[in-house]
Formats: structure tokens, C-alpha cells, sequence
């Protein structure tokens, strides 16, 4: 979940992604059978986090670089729709095993503007704490359901559509399943975000997303998102469809490293129109 944006129907438990499973799985694979390789997933380029947590000390690291065209800040101009004001940004992330169900992460990012509504000069991200609780199954498992807990720390500055410097708070539920040459997961909760605008206020907003891949990691996978807010009092609810690809290289021992590309399409008066990101990530299990 992302302050700056991001109602579908929510997927719920084990039952319904017991029969996600039997739709996706090639005869040849059991229902709850893990994918094939190494238990270590790769989240990009989903802008949602994947129900699938970490196992105990194991990481995942990324890096990416992305832009956004003719956008529109938190609380800025609320309905007016995009303006001139583009960004670049350099997002860097970490995500860790922290117990047997919970995982933590934490990411920071640099950015710069331009445009005639934009500060024209680099500036410091958000610093954006979260954690993973599992409900169900693990980051070796078909089937997941996992409660994320996210934070933004208000490090940006609140010039130029840079940020709110305001605290934001969100919880979600996200549920999935998998093969190993497929999946598919839905994401559904709330947000809290704080109101540069008036002291002590802040806009409750839906948080959602309907997110899949498909194809084989070793040759390459596209992927597919829909995600965004909804129900915001103050301009908030924007969404967006991410078209991406990605191609995973795994070692024996178990460590991985991904390649990813992905271009956005903003579908709400509130979201920036286009978006393009690429990055790498890395990944390794517990003990490496």
C-alpha cells in the first residue's frame, strides 16, 4: 500500500484460493504443492506486497528506478485532475524474515520534478516502515493470507508535490495462490492519511488491488495489476493498471535475482497518466 495512492471484492481465506488454485494448476500439480525452485519470492514490479512472507532470516533487496508523467500530489488541487508536474524517483527496499509468520520491510527513495507546477530540484522520499503477519500458509506454500501493516514517516518535504509532511498509517489483507507457472492475489483494507491541509485531520480512504503473472521466471512472466483508493474526501482516490514484466535467475543454493520492467496507466481524474519503472532485486534464504 502507498500513501500517495494506493473497491474490488476482497478474497477471503483459504477456500476460495483452493479453487484459484484448481482453475490455475496444470494437471500434473497437486493443490498446495509450492512452486518449483527456491522458496524465496520476488515481489517486483507489483506495486502491492504479495501475500507470500519471508521464512526466518531470509531477504529480499531492490532497487528501482521510476517515472510518472503529468501528476497530481496528495491533497493537491483535489479533482482538478493531472497537471504539469512530472518525477523521476530511485526507490530502494528491504524485506526480511523476522519469525516463522512475521516479516518486516522498510524502503526510502530520492527524487526530483519538473514541470511548471514542480520544484525543478531533487529532494528526499518518504520513509516507509511495514510488517507481514501470516493467516495462512507461508513463503514456501501455494495458498498465502497475510495482514500488512504499513507506516510513512514524513521525511519528504511538503514543497511541490515532493510529499504531505504528514504521518500515513494502513492495514490490508491480502490472500493468494500460485503454481509454478502462475498466480494470482487480491488486496483489501483501509489507509490513514494525514491532512497537510488542516491540522489534526486526516482522510480515511479503501485501499484495494487485483494482481497476476504468468508464464515461466527462468524464460519470463508477465504481469498484471489493478490497484489503487477509493472513498477519498479530499482527491485521494486514485488507481492505476500496471502491465509489467519480469525474468528470475536462481542459483542452486538458493539465492535469486530478478529483473523488472513495468509502464502504468492511470484510470481516475485523481492518478498521474503514465508511469514507467525498471529494477533489480535480490533474494536469499534463510542462512545465506
Amino acid at each position: 500500500m502507498r500513501g500517495s495512492r494506493g473497491v474490488l471484492p476482497r478474497i477471503r481465506g483459504a477456500g476460495l484460493s483452493v479453487l484459484l488454485v484448481a482453475l490455475l494448476a496444470p494437471a500434473d500439480i497437486a493443490v498446495g504443492a509450492p512452486p518449483t525452485g527456491a522458496p524465496i519470492r520476488t515481489t517486483p514490479p507489483f506495486a502491492t506486497a504479495v501475500p507470500w512472507i519471508l521464512p526466518v532470516d531470509a531477504w529480499e533487496a531492490g532497487v528501482t528506478s521510476g517515472t510518472v508523467f503529468d501528476e497530481r500530489a496528495p491533497f493537491d488541487n483535489a479533482g482538478a485532475g493531472a497537471i504539469d508536474r512530472s518525477r523521476s524517483v530511485l526507490l530502494g527496499d528491504v524485506a526480511f524474515g523476522l519469525d516463522e509468520r512475521v516479516e518486516g520491510s522498510i524502503s526510502f527513495s530520492g527524487q526530483t520534478s519538473w514541470g511548471d507546477e514542480s520544484g525543478n530540484h531533487p529532494a528526499p522520499g518518504d520513509l516507509r516502515l511495514g510488517f507481514g503477519y501470516a493467516l495462512d500458509g507461508r513463503g514456501d506454500t501455494a495458498v498465502a493470507t497475510t495482514a500488512r501493516f504499513s507506516v510513512k514517516v514524513p521525511t519528504a518535504p511538503d514543497r511541490h508535490g515532493a510529499g504531505t509532511d504528514e504521518a500515513d498509517l494502513g492495514i490490508d489483507l491480502t490472500s493468494g495462490v500460485r503454481t509454478a507457472r502462475s498466480g494470482i492475489f487480491g488486496s483489501a483494507g483501509f489507509a490513514l492519511l494525514g491532512n497537510p491541509l488542516e491540522n489534526g485531520s486526516q482522510d480515511d480512504i479503501v485501499s484495494y488491488a487485483l494482481a497476476g503473472w504468468t508464464g515461466r521466471e527462468d524464460v519470463l512472466q508477465a504481469t498484471a495489476e489493478i490497484e489503487g483508493q477509493a472513498l477519498s474526501r479530499f482527491g485521494n482516490s486514485a488507481s492505476y493498471l500496471h502491465l509489467g514484466v519480469r525474468r528470475v535467475h536462481r542459483q542452486p543454493g538458493g539465492r535469486a535475482l530478478a529483473g523488472h520492467a513495468a509502464i502504468s496507466r492511470g484510470l481516475s481524474r485523481d492518478a498521474s497518466l503514465w508511469g514507467i519503472t525498471l529494477g533489480l532485486t535480490w533474494a536469499a534464504p534463510s542462512g545465506r
